[in-house]
Parts: C-alpha cells; structure tokens; sequence
C-alpha cells in the first residue's frame, strides 16, 4: 500500500472513519446504560466497528486509488453498515419491508443506493483534503462529547453501594441449620396465564395444575408493580416500591447490595447468585457464591449493538455459503447451553447442610428464543422489533420457549423437592409480562391491550404453611416477597397496597400510577 500523501495532518484527516466507528458504538452505550455492565462490556462491539471501519477503508481504497477518496467512500459504507438495523426495525414496524422483498431487499437498496455516491467520489477531480479535514474535527467533537456522556452515566451508575438495613422479625429468628432453602426464580417477560389465554391463545392450565399437585400458590391475576427489569428488581429485592427507598438511592447498588439478601445472611444463610448478560444482574459482589459458566458470552449492550448494524445479514449470508448456523456464528448474551447448565446448578444446591438463598434471574422466556416447545435447541433468533404484535414467528417462538421454560421448571421443581431435608420455599416469579413493544413508550402512548399484557405476571409461591386465602389473586412481586418472610421469620412487614406504576424506556423514574 503506497505511503499516505502530506504530513501527518493531512494523515490524521483520514481517519474520520474510525473515529465516528468509535463515536456510534459510545453513543449506543450512553443511551443503553442499562445494558452495559462495565467498560469491558465495550471491547467487542468497538473492535468488531474499527474492523469493520478498516474493511469499508480499505474497499474504498482498491475502488478509488487514492487515500482521500477511499476515507469518504470507506466512511459512505461504514454508516450504511452500522444503520442497517436501525432502518430495517423501522420499516418492520410500519409493516412495509416486504414490499422490498424483506432484509435481502432492503440490502440490495443499500448496495444500489450506495454506489452512484462511491463512483461519484471516485470520478471527482475536487480536492477532499478540507472535506476529510472537516469530517474529521465533527468525529471528534462528537467522540469526545459522547465520552464525557458516557462517564458521567457510569459514574452517576456506579456511585457508593447502598446498604439499606433489613426488616426486622421476631426476637428469636430460627436456628440456621432449621430455615428452609429459599429459590427466588426471576423470570424475564413470562406473561400471567390468564392473558396468555386471550392474547396468544396458549392454554397454561396444565403447568399451574402441575405446580398446585406440588403443593405450590398460583394466583389468578398476579400484576407486575413496574414494567422494566430494573424497577421490578429493585422493588422486590428490597421489599418496597422504588419511591419509597432512600431518594439518593442508586437502583443499580441497592440490586446488588439488596435488603432481602442481607435479611437471610444476617440468619446464617448462604447466598448463591447465578449472573447474566444483563447489567443488573451481571454480577453480585455480596454474594458467597457465583455460579458462572466457563463459556464466555456477550454482554447484553454488545448484543444490541449487533442487532443495530448489517452484521447479521452479512454473517446469514455467509452461512447459507457455508452451511452453518448464523445464530450460533454470533456472539451473543444468551446461550441454550448455559442455560441448561443453570438449571441443573440450581437443583446441585437443593439439600444442604446449612440453608441457602438462590437468587436467579432467569432470562426465559425473553428474547432471544434458544428453544423449541420440546427445549431442543434452535438457532438464536431475537425477533424483529421484539417480536410485534401480529408477528406469527415471534409468538410461536415465545410460546415454544414459555413451554419449554415450563419443563424446564417442572423437573427443577421435582428435583429440588426430592433433594431438600426441609420443606423448601421456591417464588416463580415474573417481573413483566411481553407487551410485544419495541421499546416502552410515555403512559399515554401505550394501548389498554399492550398495557395489560407488559403487566400480567406468572407467579407461583411455594412457602411452607401459607394458605391459600393469604394470597390475594393480584398480588405483586413487592408483597410476595414480603410475604414469604412474614410467615417464614415473622419479619415485621405487613401488606402494602398492590400497585402498578408504568415508566417509559428512556426515564424511568417519570412513573404513573396504573390502577388494576
């Protein structure tokens, strides 16, 4: 390759390029903080977009000859690249990408779309130097303000933990080696059966029959009380609605440093978290156990970032070449075989000598589908716009994932009931229900049809000597956990009102009131 042309500022203006590379994967971080778990989180995604970057560079370059040229026309087909996703969720949404023949349609309108700006550079006998040069000064404003953006939300984030005390309980809690194991199973978007009946016509009677013959509580119209992940489990970890917790409380802190966990390890209690892809539930320093699997996996922030470029496209492509599985080329934050694995870790703790608290955030039946309804394993397939109402392939991919979920639970169930010297405590408990939205909207912009579906919740208690009567039919996670304690340690924790609260995606403390 020829030695660039000029000095070194006329070098550095070619690198624009891989500046905005840099600037799209930070500005995708800053505005998906909740997904991003730590800076490492962006490694993938920013050498996955340099290299890619380098690769439009370098084709820019055999196409044109000359440096100047190739980082306009590298710089033309890098963005096309990265917004590929962004413009196919759009069309999906207003219903309008088959009439361009669906992804490889709309790819082949890119290609189309790209070259007369590609041979028009090409063929200019302008000069470029104070275009490059300009592009370049943008890119880093750019770059250096969503920086500054980036590490104001990771430090605003990642403040000193929050330490809440724990509720108090009866005088003489139970000897440690007496209390029961306590499995709280948090599953992600599993809607309540009852509107799983009349939205998705799925008849979930034979599960809640199974999980009745084992003694479990099923209400009949469970509710969420928020419907994104970090209010739920910020909520039900710490036994009160958001609002009601210290004001400079950080919802990220008080998950991992939460007031249920503390409460059980103040009685001798070992506490055992399986982490995620998920920031929230990424990891647990308080913990005495982490059950993590040896395979790495992708964050869930570097999963979306994929999902937003022409990457899958590319890699499908590739595959149908070379007859593999595209799903399982991609990196990505779920995986069938770790989860398999959780499952059969969690029946491992079941039986112990002393009493254990397993927390589990079990990102089933969310996005992406890794199971057929017989929990053989599919190629990962995360639904266009998450799976949009009148999408027949995303609801039968949710639906087959709710029932292999629900075999999946079935055995643990059994398991954990055949190796436990106590009587154990096992919550199933959802923190939201589907809703099939893109993304979560302002209240007022939400239809009575996606609000009710967001937030029913499966639920299902287990707790040694509760009755039935003692569970009212739309209770929330918040009162569920606290019933759970009021009637194993006599914690001092009475009924709060069930209430749900909506919060729109991008400001999640802007909360309304819903009324069931």
């Amino acid at each position: 390759m020829p030695v660039l042309e000029g000095d070194m500022t006329a070098a550095r203006s070619l690198l624009h390029p891989f500046l905005f590379g840099l600037y799209l994967v930070l500005s995708l971080a800053a505005s998906n903080a909740a997904e991003l778990g730590s800076w490492t989180d962006l490694v993938w995604p920013i050498g996955a977009s340099l290299l890619i970057a380098g690769i439009c560079w370098l084709a820019g370059f055999a196409v044109s000859r000359q440096p100047q040229k190739a980082a306009l026309i590298g710089l033309l087909w890098f963005i096309a690249f990265s917004i590929y996703g962004y413009v196919a969720e759009t069309l999906r949404d207003v219903g309008t990408i088959g009439l361009i023949g669906h992804e490889p349609g709309l790819g082949l309108l890119f290609v189309v779309a790209l070259v007369g700006p590609s041979l028009a550079i090409r063929r200019t006998a302008r000069r470029l130097e104070p275009v490059n040069r300009y592009l370049s000064i943008v890119a880093l404003l750019l770059l250096g303000y969503t920086t500054l953006q980036l590490c104001l939300v990771i430090w605003r984030d990642g403040g000193s933990p929050a330490v809440l005390a724990p509720p108090s309980a009866r005088p003489k809690p139970p000897v440690a080696d007496e209390g029961p194991d306590i499995h709280l199973i948090i599953l992600d978007k599993y809607t309540g059966s009852e509107v799983l009946k009349e939205h998705f016509g799925f008849d979930n009677r034979e599960f809640e029959g199974f999980l009745r013959s084992r003694g479990f509580i099923v209400p009949k119209s469970a509710q969420a009380n928020y419907p994104l992940t970090l209010l739920a489990l910020a909520s039900m970890l710490n036994l009160d609605y958001v609002q009601n917790l210290p004001r400079q409380s950080n919802l990220f802190n008080v998950i991992e440093n939460n007031r249920l966990a503390e409460f059980l390890k103040l009685r001798g209690y070992r506490f055992a978290f399986f982490p995620t892809g998920y920031r929230l539930t990424a990891e647990n320093r308080t913990a005495d156990v982490e059950l993590v699997h040896p395979k790495s996996i992708m964050s869930e922030f570097a999963s979306a970032w994929v999902v937003t470029t022409m990457l899958p496209e590319l890699v499908d492509g590739a595959c149908a070449l070379a007859g593999c599985e595209a799903g399982r080329v991609l990196a990505r934050a779920q995986d069938a075989e770790i989860m398999d694995w959780k499952f059969e870790r969690i029946k491992d703790l079941a039986g112990g000598d002393s009493p254990t608290f397993v927390l589990a955030h079990l990102m089933l039946p969310h996005e992406p589908y890794l199971y057929r309804a017989d929990c053989s394993h599919r190629d990962p397939y995360w639904p266009p716009g998450h799976g949009l109402l009148g999408d027949a392939a995303a609801t039968r991919g949710y639906l087959d994932q709710i029932r292999c979920a629900n075999r999946k639970l079935a055995a643990l169930v059994d398991s954990i009931l055949a190796r436990s010297r106590r009587p154990p405590v096992i919550l199933l408990q959802a923190d939201h229900g589907h809703g099939r939205l893109p993304e979560l909207p302002a209240r007022e912009k939400v239809s009575p049809y996606r609000l009710r579906e967001r937030m029913s919740v499966f639920s299902a208690y287990l707790v040694p000597g509760l009755k039935p009567e003692s569970v009212p039919d739309s209770i929330t996670p918040v009162n569920a956990v606290r019933l759970m304690l009021r009637q194993c340690f006599g914690a001092e924790l009475p009924m709060l009102e069930d209430i749900g609260y909506w919060a729109p995606q991008d400001d999640p403390f802007d909360l309304t009131r819903i009324r069931y």
